[in-house]
C-alpha cells in the first residue's frame, strides 16, 4: 500500500466502513427498530434484542452539495466528459459549484449489542466501530484543476474510532420519557490538515497539503525533515499495533426525550447526539506535506480519477512527540414530530436533523415520512429528505421485521433513478444512487409486559371504534 489515498481506505476497511453520518433518518419513527436509539436514546424498540457480531447493523452515508454527475460531467452526445477536460471552459466548470463546497460522511458497524427491559426501564449496551469525516474546499480548487491559479483553500478532517456505550430510557411521567447514553471512545486513526497548492501540468494534477496523521497504526519513528516517505514506512496495518500504540481516549453522551399527547396520537421528541471528544496522543502524531498526483488524461466518466505516486514528506518540527490534540465529534441535534392515525396502523412524521462541528452547523436535513404498522411485528417507512442547498432531496425506504425471534432491518436513502448509458456500455445514474444504506440482523426477546398491555388496549379500542361505526350506520 504505497499511496496516500490507500491510507484513508485503510481506516475505512479496518472499521468495515467508509464515514458521514451513518444514522439512517428513515428509521426514526419505526417502533420495532433498535437503530433509532442512535438518533434519540429516548426512543425504545418494542422488544429487547441480542445483536449478532458484525451483522446486527452496518451502515454508511454521505452528504455533499457537489457530488453528482450533473456537476462533474457534461454530456456530449452519448458520452459524459469531465468538466476538467480542455473542451469545458473554466467559467462553465466554476458555475456548477458554490463558493465553498462541503462533504460529510460517516459509517457505523455494530460489533456487539444487547438491549433489554427491566420493568418499564430500557437498557442497552454495546460496541460500535465508527468513522466520521468532513471536507470543504473553495472554488480555487476547481480553478487550479482547470490550470488557472495555484492557491487552494481546503480542509480535511477524518477519524476512525471504537465506541463502547451504555444507555437507558425511563419514564419521568406516564407521557414523558427521557434517554441517556454514555460512550467511552478509543481513537484508531485521524488525519487532519489543509490543502495548500494545486497545479496542472498537461493532464496531471498535483495537489499539495500539510497534514497531521495520528493514531494507533503510526510507526514509532522520528521522521527526517524534508524526506519523502512511502505509506508503509509511515503506518503499520498490523492489528498488533493496536496494543503497542499510545492510547487515544475520549468521552461522549447522547441525550433525548419524547413527549406523548392526546392518547399517544401526537408525539414530540428531541435529542442531542455525539456530544463529546477524543484526545489524540501526541506521541503517535506525525506531520507531513502530502503531494497527490491525479491523472486527468482520460476525461470520460470511466477513466478519470486515477491517483498515483503519492508521497508523504515530513515537514516542521513535529516528530514522534507532539502535543496531545483534543477533537470534538461531529454531533447532531434532532427534533421529531409524529401524528398517528387509522387506529395507530399508520403515522406521518417530520424530522429535522442537523450536524454540527466546532460550534458550526455543517449540514441540515428535513425528512418527511409515512410509517405503516400493519401488525405488531412489521414496520415499514417511506420518506423524502430535503437537504440544505440541494433542490433534489432523496427518497428513503425501510422495512423492519421484529418478530419474537428475529429482528431483520433493511433501509436505504436513494436519489433519483434516471440513468444513462455511455459509449462504452456503462450504465450510470445522473445523480448518486444511494446516500446511505443500513442492514442489520439480530435476535429478539419477547415484548415486556407494559408494551403487551398497551398493545392489547389499543386493539380493544380499535374493536370498539369499529363496532360504534357499524352501529351508527345501521
Amino acid at each position: 500500500m504505497r499511496t496516500f489515498h490507500k491510507l484513508i481506505l485503510l481506516v475505512a476497511v479496518l472499521l468495515t466502513s467508509v464515514a458521514a453520518e451513518a444514522q439512517l433518518r428513515t428509521s426514526y419513527f419505526m417502533r420495532g427498530s433498535y437503530f433509532r436509539t442512535e438518533l434519540n436514546p429516548a426512543l425504545t424498540p418494542t422488544r429487547g434484542y441480542i445483536a449478532l457480531p458484525g451483522m446486527s447493523g452496518i451502515g454508511a452515508s454521505i452528504t455533499s452539495d457537489f457530488l453528482s454527475v450533473e456537476n462533474l460531467y457534461q454530456r456530449v452526445g452519448n458520452e459524459y466528459v469531465s468538466i476538467f477536460d480542455n473542451s469545458i471552459s473554466q467559467s462553465d466548470a466554476l458555475s456548477r459549484f458554490a463558493d465553498e463546497s462541503h462533504l460529510n460522511l460517516s459509517a457505523n458497524v455494530n460489533v456487539l449489542g444487547l438491549g433489554f427491559y427491566s420493568k418499564r426501564t430500557y437498557w442497552n449496551i454495546g460496541l460500535n466501530s465508527r468513522v466520521q469525516g468532513a471536507a470543504s474546499f473553495s472554488n480555487s480548487l476547481i480553478s487550479s484543476m482547470k490550470g488557472a491559479g495555484n492557491a487552494v483553500n481546503g480542509h480535511l478532517d477524518a477519524s476512525g474510532f471504537l465506541e463502547a456505550y451504555l444507555g437507558t430510557s425511563f419514564y419521568v411521567h406516564k407521557n414523558v420519557n427521557i434517554g441517556v447514553r454514555v460512550k467511552a471512545l478509543f481513537g484508531v486513526m485521524n488525519i487532519a490538515g489543509d490543502m495548500r497548492t494545486g497545479s496542472r501540468i498537461n493532464d496531471t494534477y498535483h495537489l499539495n497539503g500539510d497534514y497531521q496523521l495520528t493514531g494507533m497504526f503510526m510507526r514509532d519513528i522520528d521522521p527526517e525533515l524534508g524526506r519523502a516517505y512511502d505509506g508503509e514506512e509511515v503506518y503499520d496495518a498490523q492489528i498488533g499495533s493496536l496494543f503497542r500504540a499510545p492510547l487515544n481516549a475520549g468521552f461522549a453522551a447522547d441525550l433525548g426525550t419524547e413527549v406523548r399527547l392526546f392518547r399517544d396520537r401526537l408525539k414530540i421528541s428531541a435529542s442531542v447526539v455525539d456530544l463529546g471528544f477524543i484526545t489524540w496522543n501526541g506521541a503517535g502524531s506525525k506531520s507531513y506535506n502530502i503531494n497527490t498526483k491525479l491523472d486527468l488524461s482520460d476525461s470520460s466518466i470511466n477513466g478519470i480519477g486515477n491517483i498515483a505516486n503519492t508521497k508523504l514528506q515530513h515537514y516542521g518540527a513535529l516528530g514522534s512527540g507532539g502535543e496531545n490534540l483534543k477533537k470534538m465529534l461531529h454531533g447532531s441535534f434532532n427534533i421529531g414530530l409524529e401524528y398517528n392515525f387509522l387506529y395507530d396502523y399508520m403515522s406521518i412524521g417530520l424530522l429535522s436533523h442537523n450536524v454540527f462541528y466546532d460550534s458550526a452547523i455543517q449540514s441540515s436535513e428535513l425528512t418527511a415520512s409515512l410509517n405503516i404498522r400493519p401488525t405488531n411485528w412489521i414496520s415499514a417507512t417511506v420518506s423524502k429528505t430535503f437537504f440544505m442547498g440541494d433542490d433534489y432531496g432523496i427518497f428513503g425506504v425501510a422495512l423492519n421485521i421484529h418478530a419474537r425471534a428475529v429482528n431483520l432491518f433493511v433501509g436505504a436513502d436513494f436519489v433519483d433513478f434516471n440513468s444513462v448509458s455511455t459509449s462504452k456500455g456503462t450504465v450510470i445514474f445522473e445523480r448518486p444512487l444511494s446516500r446511505s444504506l443500513y442492514v442489520g440482523l439480530g435476535f429478539n426477546f419477547s415484548r415486556p409486559q407494559h408494551i403487551r398491555l398497551a398493545s392489547a388496549e389499543a386493539k380493544a379500542a380499535r374493536r370498539d371504534a369499529r363496532a360504534l361505526r357499524k352501529e351508527s350506520k345501521q
